[in-house]
């Protein structure tokens, strides 16, 4: 009983080991609660094709102790006899005594960031604990054992003297037969979805947002990347890599076959390498940052004043700065380490993952303002050509890459090949900056 994280992780293992399961749940699909609609589908889906009977939108209406096993009837009709009955359906903080105590109880114990409840000689840690988490910006209760371990170290110090502060980002991982996951933060079906597909649903990362600032990070599958094991690091709240035991049901952690059940992705689908994706989440991480710290670090800085913000509000200077600001948009130097003098960026003033979410003032200002800057890249220049690239969603701006190509760009930089550049590739601050101040004179003289 129970379609979540815990009961669709104990249907996959009795399953490997040789049971025949029977799912059942309220929800349409298995995980619907936590993971998107076509994802929580091709999990169900999956599932089914294992050999696990699935029966969603059921409820148990009667279970009866027999001789042989025992019997369960559902509310919509459906029958059987199980030789075990496992409910994974959830818990409810057990905090009557603490309540009886006269501590502040809500969805659990309140503490605050040093776990102490409001009685300042008692301190309260695990799933029972209702915390402040600064990432997510609000009280949360975490039914995990990365946070049970995790909390009772910290409230241990805590009650021995230490000044130590609970900053841990919710952290969860399973495995379903031959798929697995690590995701972190908050997971809501209810939030906005972008995806970073390499194989659609079947391995890639997905992010969860809720106006426009990233709540969780959900690695689908992905496979040779650091492991996670949260853990409080100081003041940052980020998690240090730990390697972890994969699922005793599946040894080997084996890549799923290429076939599936058909799916349809109606959520964003951008065919790119990961290093690429999450060298722009974080603009300042490297090809040996990958893997699940490396997006911890992006989402910390896109849940404050996002980086394309700091880069508008001049906060942040890119190489090459401001060339140009006019109608909602912004044209400025790349701000990563740029192997083609006078790659531009054209972004919108404020978050608008995509062209649809651009105002009608903005968007009939993109192509004028695009043609322009490329005159002016051919003009001041000489490039025998400018590609735009449109990529959104993980700056939360529109944003178009305008990148010159000129007589002598290495064939392996043209076209798409600039975004695989090498750290090698890299030229030096006095000819990125050279060649932003003469395309600013070109536009200024248009």
């Amino acid at each position: 009983m129970g379609g979540g994280i815990i009961g669709s992780e104990m249907a996959a293992s009795l399953s490997a080991n040789g049971a025949a399961v029977t799912m059942l749940f309220p929800e349409e699909e298995i995980c619907a609660r936590a993971f998107p609609p076509d994802l929580a589908r091709l999990i169900t889906e999956y599932c089914r094709d294992k050999g696990v009977t699935i029966w969603s939108r059921e409820k148990l209406a009667q279970l009866t102790p027999r001789a042989d096993g025992v019997a369960l009837r559902t509310l919509g009709g459906q029958a059987t006899v199980a030789d075990l009955v496992v409910a994974g359906i959830g818990i409810a903080p057990s905090a009557e005594l603490a309540q009886m105590a006269g501590l502040d109880v809500g969805d659990g114990i309140q503490v605050d960031a040093g776990l102490r409840t409001s009685d300042p000689a008692i301190w309260a840690a695990g799933d029972v604990a209702s915390f402040v988490s600064p990432a997510l910006e609000k009280r949360v209760r975490v039914e995990h054992e990365d946070d049970a371990l995790t909390m009772g170290r910290l409230a241990g110090r805590a009650m021995a003297g230490d000044a130590a502060t609970y900053h841990h980002l919710p952290f969860f991982y399973s495995d379903l037969f031959d798929l697995g996951y690590e995701a972190v933060g908050e997971l809501d079906a209810r939030h906005e979805v972008a995806c970073d597909w390499r194989q659609p649903f079947r391995e890639g990362i997905v992010f969860l947002l809720a106006r426009g600032r990233v709540r969780g990070v959900l690695l689908w599958n992905v496979w040779g990347r650091s492991r996670l094991r949260g853990r409080s690091s100081g003041t940052s709240g980020l998690p240090r890599a730990e390697a972890r035991s994969p699922c005793p049901t599946s040894p080997k952690r084996r890549r799923p076959p290429d076939s599936g059940p058909p799916v349809s992705c109606s959520t964003a689908q951008r065919p790119t390498r990961y290093d690429h994706r999450i060298r722009w989440l974080g603009n300042s991480l490297g090809p040996s940052s990958r893997g699940s710290t490396a997006i911890l670090r992006a989402m910390a800085d896109l849940n404050r004043p996002c980086f394309a913000c700091r880069i508008v509000a001049g906060e942040l200077r890119p190489a090459g700065g401001i060339i140009w600001r006019g109608d909602g948009l912004t044209v400025h130097g790349l701000a990563d380490p740029c192997p083609i003098p006078g790659w531009l960026v054209l972004t919108s003033d404020r978050h608008a993952r995509a062209l649809y979410d651009l105002e009608p003032g903005e968007l009939t200002a993109v192509g004028p303002v695009a043609a322009r800057v490329m005159r002016a890249q051919r003009a001041a220049l000489g490039a025998q050509h400018v590609y735009a690239f449109s990529i959104c969603d993980e700056l939360l701006h529109f944003h178009l890459h305008l990148v010159p190509r000129f007589a002598d760009t290495p064939q392996r930089l043209r076209a798409r090949g600039c975004f695989d550049a090498r750290p090698e590739d890299a030229l030096p601050a006095w000819r990125i900056v050279g060649a932003a101040e003469a395309v600013r004179r070109a536009m200024g003289s248009s």
